[in-house]
C-alpha cells in the first residue's frame, strides 16, 4: 500500500501495521534474536516509507520543503495525534518540536514500546529520501528515547 492509497488516518494505519507485525516481531526475536529482528523489520518498513515518500511527491507534483511542511505535518499531527510547535519555517529550513506523540502511546499500549523507533521514528529518513533526496533531517532528541521532545530539523541542500 502506498501513501496515496491509505483510506485511514496515519495513526490508524500505524496501529494496523503494528498489530499485524507484533506476532511476526516476536517470532523473529525467538528465532533470530532481538537485534536481527529489529534489522529485518527496519529494512522492510524503510522500503515502505521510501515508496510512500515517492508517491506523495508524485501526487503533489512537487517535492520541496514547503510542500513537505504543508502536506506531511498535517498528516502526522492530524486529529490531534501530536502536539507540535513550529520553531522556524523559512525557505530551506523547517524546525519543529513534538512534545506529545500518540504514536508512542500506541506502541506502549500494544507492548511494543521497545520497537517504537523502528516502527515509526526511524522511518522518517526513508520517507524523506523517497520524497526528496536533497532534503535533510537531523533529530538528536526523541520522546521514544526518553527525551523531552522529538526535535525535527529539516534543511534543503538546494
Amino acid at each position: 500500500m502506498t501513501f496515496q492509497d491509505a483510506p485511514v488516518d496515519h495513526l490508524t494505519r500505524r496501529r494496523i501495521e503494528a498489530q499485524v507485525l507484533k506476532p511476526l516481531i516476536r517470532l523473529l526475536e525467538e528465532r533470530l534474536g532481538r537485534e536481527e529482528a529489529r534489522r529485518i523489520l527496519s529494512q522492510a518498513l524503510n522500503s515502505i516509507s521510501r515508496e510512500d515518500g515517492r508517491a506523495l511527491a508524485e501526487r503533489l507534483g512537487r517535492n520541496d520543503l514547503k510542500a513537505f511542511r504543508d502536506h506531511v505535518l498535517p498528516m502526522w499531527s492530524g486529529s490531534g495525534h501530536m502536539d507540535l510547535e513550529v520553531l522556524e519555517s523559512a525557505p530551506g529550513t523547517l524546525e519543529f518540536d513534538v512534545t506529545r506523540c500518540d504514536y508512542l502511546v500506541l506502541y506502549r499500549e500494544l507492548g511494543l514500546e521497545d520497537y517504537a523507533e523502528v516502527l515509526s521514528c526511524d522511518r522518517d529518513w526513508a520517507f524523506l529520501e523517497g520524497f526528496n533526496p536533497n532534503l535533510r533531517l537531523r533529530r538528536d532528541e526523541t520522546l521514544a528515547r526518553g527525551d523531552g521532545c522529538c526535535a525535527f530539523r529539516y534543511t534543503s541542500d538546494r
